[in-house]
């Protein structure tokens, strides 16, 4: 009876072991039997090697060291003495398969976008019929053989079954790449070229970036407002034609009156514009200011404050009697003197109509 012997096998390697025992009527074994018991081929087309006869020891021969040298589906015999002939159940040999003895990249995308990770590929170990290596897991590496930009991401994966997967290479400029994946003993391989360009963002929406550089705003006094395209992603996005900007006061935020320069125009190619020029009549908070723009969402500033004008202290001053106040006071009158001390023209006097800020009486003051 043949026990154990293995439905497959390789190519001049040896099978897996396995006995024929010597069995009583009775299917019990035989302890007693110590005949030669030997082995060879029914079916198949190539020949076996091995220890094919082996002597029974306590009814039992073991068979460790057959091969067949072709592969084929095989049956084998087994014969001692004058104890029947039994054949076997199939064995099906086949070519072994080899370790890995070459990389190669799967699914390496041809493009790709500067920043951006690349679609995700592999790299596998392959054996020489190009089939995936399943016991092979040492670490395979890829680095940049060409292109002006660093790579980044995991540059080092453990396969799994043979292969490698990498999920998060990016590239930081834009220019032709090729890549190389090296492991172990096997031979670096290099990668088809990979375009990385620039990216294209196209504008959705409006953003105001900055209001006159964020100082402080004032009643009636001119600032700026600067205002932005970009993406829904929120990359700066270049327009692909002039893009008209209206600014406005929204509605309940204020009840001064929002004048001067209310427009500006994005010009094809770029991505900003800075209105100069605008103004608030009142001193105010809580108001906002929104912009628009065919074909693009808008965007309000958060809630201002304008504060009252400041107050412009003269440079230039002098002290003069005054010709209407009685005798001894004196006045200070804004502007620039005459070299013979009068009070210059468009200032005049607190008499006349002047504007002054400090009145003395009996002497001019020291300061």
């Amino acid at each position: 009876v043949f026990v154990g012997v293995p439905a497959t096998g390789y190519t001049n390697q040896n099978l897996s072991s396995f006995t024929v025992e010597a069995r009583k009527n009775d299917n019990s074994l035989d302890i007693n039997y110590t005949e030669n018991i030997t082995i060879a081929i029914a079916t198949g087309t190539g020949n076996i090697t091995g220890t094919l006869t082996v002597a029974a020891v306590a009814g039992v021969a073991t068979f460790s060291d057959l091969q067949f040298d072709a592969a084929s589906t095989y049956t084998i015999t087994a014969a001692s003495g004058a104890l029947p002939v039994i054949t076997s159940g199939d064995i099906v040999i086949s070519v072994p398969l080899l370790p890995a003895d070459h990389l190669a990249f799967v699914n390496l995308p041809a493009t790709g976008v500067t920043g951006d990770v690349l679609a995700t590929f592999t790299v596998e170990a392959q054996r020489p019929d190009n089939s995936v290596d399943t016991d092979y897991t040492t670490d395979i590496s890829i680095a940049k053989v060409s292109g002006t930009g660093a790579i980044s991401g995991t540059l080092i994966q453990t396969p799994v079954a043979g292969v490698a997967t990498f999920t998060d290479i990016a590239f930081d400029a834009a220019d032709t790449y090729v890549i190389s994946a090296t492991s172990g003993t096997l031979n670096v391989v290099n990668s088809t070229d990979i375009d990385i360009s620039d990216p294209v963002y196209v504008p959705t929406k409006l953003v105001l970036t900055d209001v006159n550089s964020s100082a402080d705003l004032y009643a009636v006094a001119p600032f700026t407002i600067t205002v932005q395209t970009q993406d829904n992603a929120g990359h700066v996005a270049n327009v692909s034609a002039d893009q008209l900007i209206t600014l406005s006061l929204v509605s309940g935020t204020g009840n001064g009156v929002l004048s001067g320069t209310l427009t500006g125009t994005i010009t094809n190619g770029n991505n900003s514009i800075t209105i100069s020029g605008i103004s608030y009549s009142l001193p105010q908070s809580g108001v906002k200011i929104k912009a628009v723009s065919t074909g693009l969402a808008n965007d309000t500033t958060d809630a201002l404050i304008f504060n009252a004008e400041a107050a412009v202290l003269p440079t230039t001053y002098d002290w003069a009697p005054s010709s209407s106040l009685p005798t001894g006071w004196y006045a200070m009158g804004m502007g620039v003197p005459y070299a013979s001390g009068n009070i210059a023209a468009n200032s005049g006097r607190f008499d006349n109509t002047g504007d002054y800020l400090l009145i003395s009486f009996d002497s001019e003051p020291d300061s």
